[in-house]
């Protein structure tokens, strides 16, 4: 009976299950001062130019993005951004406006590597179509839209981030669907 006994115990022992990956990995960086490359509140500018198609309307322009965020994760911030992609065009000879599409966006970025990301929002989109170079003039249309992109971080000093992205932005209005392709050089703080 005691030799059953000492067995069960030695097998018992010896079969431990292995512990949770991401649970021993926090376990052992509890009490040491985080290096994480991300941590609370986040903002990113990204200026560049873009590429529009769409129902009667074509064109390249000036393209930018501002982004507001929090790190919910390691490797996720959640995001809220205001992007504007335009389309300048000829309507005479000596007169030139812009298609702008401007969208409002909730979403997220994920970190795939230390350096390079991905991102994906949907939300609110207005599109002003023969709007006057200097403000004014043009008529808004508005709808949904989303984007999706990505982007490489290349530089970074302490909290700062100097990096390339991508970004695709479509969007369905009044005036039928348009999508636009934008590359831009980006700052951000984290």
């Amino acid at each position: 009976m005691r030799v059953a006994f000492a067995l069960a115990c030695l097998l018992g022992v010896a079969h431990a299950d292995k512990p949770d990956g991401i649970a021993d990995v926090e376990s052992r960086e509890a009490n040491l001062e985080s290096k994480r490359p991300r941590d609370g509140i986040t903002a990113s500018l990204a200026l560049g130019f873009n590429i529009t198609f769409g129902k009667s309307l074509v064109g390249s322009g000036p393209a930018g993005n501002l982004r507001l965020g929090h790190v919910a994760t390691r490797d996720i911030v959640i995001t809220i951004e205001l992007m504007r992609d335009s389309a300048l065009h000829k309507i005479a000879m000596d007169t030139t406006v812009s298609d702008n599409n401007d969208g409002l966006f909730i979403g997220a970025q994920l970190y795939t590597t230390r350096v390079f990301w991905l991102r994906a929002a949907a939300g609110l989109d207005v599109l002003t179509k023969d709007a006057n170079l200097g403000g004014g003039g043009g008529m808004a249309h508005a709808g949904i839209g989303g984007l999706v992109g990505g982007g490489l971080d290349i530089i970074r000093l302490g909290y700062f981030v100097l990096g390339f992205e991508m970004t695709g932005m479509s969007s369905i209005t009044s005036e039928g669907f348009k999508f636009g392709l934008s590359w831009c050089v980006g700052a951000s703080y984290y």
